[in-house]
């Protein structure tokens, strides 16, 4: 399941640095049921850059009112409390899905010296690279 969820992330979305899966449906636990949620966490070089072109290719996983602002102004969004901007419910492949979009330099960061916790308490879990 997981190896699907990957091809479908490397052909639809912009490229990233890292992706880490995590939970309980990343790992097999007997039975594969497709409608479990994955849990994915993005880790992107710029991020004005990639929710410019993630906009392009999933407008659709932006909600509300978030689909109409500018790259820039999702990314300050992004940028406050814990630097990251999770899209929950999104259909990835036949998979759902909830990713989160953190830069790769605050995703270090709060991994080296746990500035907010909130992605370090997210990866307290098994992760998959």
């Amino acid at each position: 399941m997981l190896a699907s969820v990957t091809r479908s992330l490397q052909q639809g979305f912009p490229s990233s640095s890292v992706i880490i899966a995590y939970g309980s449906s990343v790992f097999s636990q007997g039975k594969s049921d497709p409608s479990k949620l994955f849990d994915l966490l993005i880790g992107v070089d710029d991020a004005v850059r990639w929710h410019e072109q993630n906009l392009e290719r999933n407008r659709q996983h932006y909600s509300g009112l978030l689909k109409y602002l500018s790259p820039a102004q999702i990314t300050r969004l992004q940028r406050t409390g814990g630097n990251a901007l999770f899209f929950p419910f999104c259909k990835i492949g036949d998979y759902n899905c909830k990713y989160g979009v953190i830069e790769t330099r605050d995703l270090v960061t709060d991994l080296q010296r746990w500035d907010s916790l909130y992605i370090a308490g997210r990866l307290q879990k098994p992760v998959k690279l």
